[in-house]
């Protein structure tokens, strides 16, 4: 079953495809609103169906996030490179406006 969760795309101020990504980028940060890559990244991880009948398991399977460990693909250089990306986009989101304002 899928579950609606609602179109993330809809809270970024201007269109992918009219205007140039660095300054959609630029605007929703002025906005302080999540940036597209983040948008992107919300609408990957939250499109997943779920399965049926509705009980504790296939709830807690649907909602929660699965642990890097239980997976086969598990690889150390993979989830750094994750990190990486993740700071780098913390630094760009909510400290360059700061540094800006200054």
């Amino acid at each position: 079953m899928d579950m609606y969760k609602g179109q993330v795309k809809k809270w970024q101020i201007l269109d992918d495809t009219t205007y140039d990504r660095h300054e959609v980028e630029k605007m929703q940060a002025a906005a302080r609103a999540p940036l597209p890559d983040e948008l992107d990244m919300y609408k990957e991880k939250h499109s997943k169906p779920m399965k049926l009948p509705i009980n504790n398991t296939n709830v807690s399977e649907w909602r929660d996030d699965a642990r890097a460990i239980d997976s086969a693909d598990f690889d150390p250089k993979f989830l750094e490179y994750d990190r990486e990306k993740k700071r780098k986009f913390y630094l760009e989101r909510y400290e360059k406006p700061k540094e800006l304002a200054e």
